[in-house]
């Protein structure tokens, strides 16, 4: 056998390896450029470049970037790269005339890698590298082809991963027929391919569990035997298969712990209602809110300054919310009170309709008090102390109504003391007589006082009867009310333009010829407005303070009042859920109990009938 040239005993060595590039396959046959994909094969020649010659060229792992005309970036460090680096190994080629012999397609018809190590064109591991000329052989002698031909084909593989989602396509990286798929399959078990070619898929959490919001009874470490209330916030995927999945869960002091699911039970979960609560101080609050908070009125003493009560006191300074709770309940209450005024005024749009509904009727008035408000950190001797500092406060408010009224009789009684009025109203001015009863209100006719009183027996009837007298604005000014039927008497206050019932004409007080005063109603009435309507408000306001949500004593827009009334009403709520899975937990309890209670002597005589 004749000696063989460095070029031509590789092709020789490999001509078995190569037969299936030799001869056309019938995928070759139905070759097309639109089905190539972008994942591709592209021959090149020693140098890197793109040749139609099978002799003197390989196989190599490539990626189209652009269609037209087509090139593609070669994966890894082919023969066209230059540098040791890394970043030297992207090499960008084009080809101007595509055909199967310089491009193929990265699998075949029947889903099976194209080229392996054996027939790519190159050396293999049974002959290294004899191909390349003597000085292109020099300068990547330090760089085995077969291994830049593997580490390329890895690339390209790791590509195609990403387009399968994740999953590898290939279990196999040989055609039908080879000998040797060891090699290659050790290849794919390296340990740096590893955690790319299987990555790790955290599961799922618990469908079972409302994430967030779930409420449960947890540990607060792995080892403890108590449970406390909590709430879970958000699931804690494991990072690798060795770590446990998590959930982030808020305790009720506020703290926020990681727990595995083994430490907590929700409610569905058996062993909710008998594992062991830790103890807290007044059962988590639960004892204060069941203590009494609705005193005698009666019973509560008058307060001796009663001035320090009244809604026109000096404005305390501006405190930090930090600062504001350790302020007594009687001092922070000075913040509640110009809110409060406007209610009785009508002038807080947020809770108009509650107000509305509460005035114009007892049935109405019902489903008012019987709607559930939270009163979120508030605690419990703090709402015992608001209760009989918003009666008293009421109280102080009659007096002042009481005596404002006198006023203004005493006014209306020496009319020579002003000027007449205008000449267009001398006709229709009312006699004395038809003009005393200013405690008369819409809708309030079935009360004594409806009826005129002569002004020498008034003050001791406004003491001893319910009405204390119009509603009044907090610079002292009377909105006074001569009959259901006067619609001049109504005067806007603070610069309030008429009101929807001051426009029509035609019947004025039809709008509202329904509709009480808070002035007008009874003595229980009145209460129970203070204990439905201002103390929940009063709550909400305070709640808006302690946040530093509420920086303004006066009244804002309607707009702004309307959005700090929906962000207190988010804050009453905070809390509730520490109270609800302790509620939870006692029906749990309770559920358990008739299982230990039998009472056979019953049940006999259900049996037979018979003692």
């Amino acid at each position: 056998m004749d000696s063989l040239s460095p070029l031509t005993s590789p092709e020789d060595t490999h001509r078995g390896a190569r037969g299936q590039d030799e001869t056309p396959s019938p995928g070759m046959d139905d070759w097309s450029l639109d089905d190539l994909g972008h994942l591709v094969w592209v021959r090149v020649n020693q140098s890197g470049r793109i040749s139609d010659d099978r002799l003197k060229s390989m196989w190599w792992p490539a990626q189209v970037t652009q269609a037209s005309p087509l090139q593609m970036t070669l994966f890894g460090r082919s023969p066209l790269a230059r540098g040791d680096g890394f970043d030297d190994a992207k090499a960008e080629v084009t080809i101007d005339s595509p055909s199967a012999a310089n491009v193929r397609s990265m699998t075949t018809t029947a889903d099976i890698m194209r080229f392996n190590e054996h027939n790519y064109g190159g050396p293999s591991s049974t002959a290294r590298s004899t191909l390349f000329s003597p000085k292109k052989k020099q300068k990547i002698a330090h760089h085995d082809i077969l291994s830049r031909w593997e580490d390329a084909r890895r690339l390209m593989l790791k590509e195609d991963q990403r387009d399968q989602d994740g999953l590898p396509r290939f279990l196999s990286f040989y055609t039908p027929g080879e000998s040797e798929p060891e090699d290659d399959l050790a290849m794919d078990l390296h340990p740096e391919a590893e955690p790319d070619e299987i990555p790790f898929v955290p599961p799922p959490p618990n469908f079972e569990y409302d994430i967030p919001g779930e409420l449960v009874l947890s540990k607060d470490k792995s080892k403890s035997t108590q449970f406390w209330p909590a709430k879970i916030l958000e699931y804690v995927p494991p990072k690798n298969a060795k770590q446990k999945p998590r959930y982030k869960v808020l305790f009720f002091d506020h703290s926020i712990r990681d727990v595995t699911e083994d430490m907590f039970l929700s409610e569905s979960q058996e062993g909710f209602g008998t594992c062991k609560l830790g103890e807290s101080e007044g059962n988590y609050g639960l004892d204060e809110e069941e203590q009494d908070v609705d005193e005698d009125v009666d019973l509560i003493p008058a307060d001796d300054d009663e001035e320090a009560l009244r809604a026109d006191t000096p404005i305390p300074e501006m405190p930090p919310p930090k600062y504001f709770e350790t302020l007594s309940i009687d001092e922070q209450f000075e913040y509640v009170k110009p809110v409060l005024s406007a209610i009785l005024q009508e002038r807080y749009e947020p809770i108009r309709a509650r107000h509305d509904a509460y005035m114009r009727s007892a049935a109405y008035r019902q489903q008012v008090v019987d709607q559930n408000h939270d009163s979120g950190q508030l605690k419990g001797y703090e709402l015992e102390q608001l209760g009989p500092l918003i009666r008293q406060w009421r109280r102080t408010k009659r007096y002042e109504f009481v005596a404002i009224a006198l006023l203004n009789q005493l006014i209306m009684l020496q009319p020579l003391f002003y000027p007449p009025p205008p000449p267009s109203t001398i006709g229709s001015e009312p006699d004395l007589g038809s003009g005393i009863d200013i405690f008369s209100d819409d809708g309030a006719v079935t009360d004594p006082l409806s009826e005129p009183v002569p002004p020498s027996s008034f003050e001791s009837a406004a003491d001893r009867e319910e009405r204390s007298g119009p509603v009044y604005s907090q610079a002292g000014v009377i909105e006074a009310t001569a009959g259901a039927d006067d619609d001049d008497s109504r005067i806007p206050q603070n610069g309030r333009g008429p009101t929807q019932s001051d426009k029509p004409p035609q019947a004025p007080s039809e709008a509202r010829a329904h509709t009480k005063s808070f002035a007008s109603l009874t003595e229980i009435d009145q209460l129970t407005y203070c204990s439905s309507i201002l103390l929940q408000e009063a709550k909400y306001q305070l709640l808006l303070w302690r946040h530093g949500l509420r920086q303004s004593f006066e009244l804002l827009s309607p707009t702004e009042e309307k959005r700090l009334h929906e962000e207190a009403e988010g804050k009453a709520t905070e809390t509730d859920w520490v109270h609800t899975i302790i509620l939870s937990r006692r029906v749990a309890e309770n559920s358990l109990l008739p299982k230990d209670r039998v009472e056979p002597k019953p049940l006999t005589r259900l049996r037979s009938g018979r003692d």
